[in-house]
Parts: C-alpha cells; sequence; structure tokens
C-alpha cells in the first residue's frame, strides 16, 4: 500500500492470495501500516470486502502513543502479548512478523517485543510469529511450546552470551564471551566439521562433520557428545526448526535435501 493512497490502481501481479475466509467467504489478510517514527496500525482481520472503496487508516506518531502504566502492564504481561493489551492474538502475530522485517518497529501500549520469543531461541522470527497465529486460532494446539498466553514475571527468554564457531584448520568447535574474551574449546577431535547451529532453549549444539558423514550434538558446553546420523554423503549445510523438532541438511554427494527428528530418528529425502 502506498502511503499517498492510489485509490483504484491495481496491484501489477494481482490480488493476493488470503489464507482466511471471512463470514461473506471473502478473503480475509493480515493489514500492518507501519512506518518511520510510527506506531504500527494492525488489523488482522482486512476483508476484501471492506477493501472495495477506500479505507482510510489512522497511525499515531510513536512520540505521541499513550505508554502502558508499568504496574498494570507487569501485571498482565503475557508470553506472546507484544503489544500489551492483554490478549495474544492474531494482531501480536502480525507484529512479531514486522519485527523480524523490520527490527525499529515500535510496539503499541509500550509493548514488549521480547515477549513475542515464544519459542524461547533468543529470536524474535516468523517461526515465532507463526505459533503466536497458530495460538489465535487454536489455543490448545499440541504442537504449541508451554507458556503461550501464560502469565511472566520479568523477561525471561533465552539470551545468547556466547559466539560459537567451528575451525576447520584445527577441528575444533570453540566458543568466547561476546567480546572474544575466554576462548574455551569445547568439542575437539573432530573429522572436518563444517556447519554448526545452536538449540538455545534445548541446550545443544549440532553439527555436520565432512570428515566422518556424521551429524552430532553435545550440550553447550562441548559435553556429552553424540552421534545421530551415521554413512552419510558429504553433509554440510544444517538448519534446525526446533519448534518443529527438526533437523534439515543438505549432501553433497547425494545432490539433496534431508531432514530428521531432533535425536536424528526418521531420516527423510525432501
Amino acid at each position: 500500500m502506498l502511503v499517498d493512497g492510489q485509490a483504484g490502481v491495481p496491484a501489477p501481479s494481482g490480488e493476493p492470495r488470503g489464507g482466511f475466509t471471512g463470514g461473506d467467504g471473502s478473503p480475509v489478510y493480515g493489514l500492518t501500516v507501519s512506518g518511520r517514527g510510527l506506531v504500527p496500525y494492525v488489523d488482522p482481520a482486512f476483508s476484501a470486502a471492506r477493501a472495495a472503496g477506500p479505507v482510510n487508516v489512522v497511525v499515531q506518531a510513536a512520540k505521541n502513543a499513550p505508554r502502558a502504566k508499568a504496574a498494570s502492564t507487569e501485571s498482565r504481561r503475557l508470553l506472546g502479548d507484544v503489544d500489551s493489551n492483554g490478549r495474544v492474538n492474531m494482531a501480536d502475530a502480525l507484529l512479531v512478523l514486522l519485527y523480524s522485517v523490520d527490527p525499529s518497529t515500535v510496539m503499541p501500549n509500550d509493548g514488549d517485543i521480547a515477549l513475542g520469543d515464544v519459542n524461547a531461541d533468543g529470536r524474535v522470527d516468523v517461526t515465532d510469529a507463526w505459533l503466536i497465529a497458530s495460538y489465535g486460532i487454536n489455543p490448545s494446539d499440541p504442537r504449541l511450546p508451554a507458556g503461550i498466553g501464560a502469565p511472566v514475571g520479568p523477561v525471561s527468554v533465552s539470551r545468547p552470551t556466547k559466539i560459537y564457531w567451528m575451525d576447520r584448520g584445527t577441528d575444533k568447535i570453540q566458543r568466547s564471551n561476546l567480546d572474544g574474551s575466554q576462548v574455551e574449546d569445547l568439542v575437539t577431535g573432530l573429522g572436518d566439521p563444517a556447519v554448526l547451529a545452536l538449540d538455545l532453549a534445548g541446550g545443544r549444539i549440532y553439527w555436520t562433520d565432512w570428515g566422518t558423514d556424521k551429524i552430532q550434538r553435545s550440550n553447550l558446553d562441548g559435553s556429552q557428545v553424540e552421534d545421530l546420523i551415521t554413512g552419510l554423503g558429504d553433509p554440510y549445510g544444517l538448519a534446525l526448526d526446533v519448534a518443529g523438532g527438526k533437523i534439515y541438511w543438505t549432501e553433497w554427494d547425494t545432490d539433496k535435501i534431508r531432514r530428521s527428528n531432533l535425536d536424528g530418528s526418521q531420516v527423510e529425502d525432501l
């Protein structure tokens, strides 16, 4: 949407596809209007029928936005309630999605974006937006992490306090403080370590090893090294979907993208 209007001018790519329908059967979209120095306007149920003619949207300057009282805010803080209105719903999901694109986004009602880290992985991103949206549709969905919509005290989401890296020259996994001090050797004697990924909430490091054709993991301090999957064909790229309980990786020798559960079971070719 252009800030100068352009009402009635069709978009070159046509009408976007909606994932939900309203009571009249027309598509329903999530609409956000944001910009520098503005409090985002959020409408989680913007129907095509409403957009048949010009629609007026009023936004607030961030400096003029009301701030929630500290006492009442603290008493009603809910995990996922980033706009501080006492509810966790689709509006929160849209704000988290917007923040993942533009971290300078100001939360309405003096809200706290840190409450959007519902899977406690130290990031507020698209996965959190999806989880909050799923909660808005079905709060009892068993796939959701515990705690969404529940009261919390001071922000208790996981925050990274270390830098982790692989050194292919010495075949080690190492870490240090964020300022580079106190370098530690966590895992040594690897074959040819390629890529690592962190599960901060679960307290694990996952990595691929070209030299041994394995995917392995350990605790964040390097203890309890486990072989999860062996006999691979030059495993390289690695990504975690902690909320979905999956590891994804690429293999150069087999030209495949594959996945498994976080414990290495149920390997699939994608």
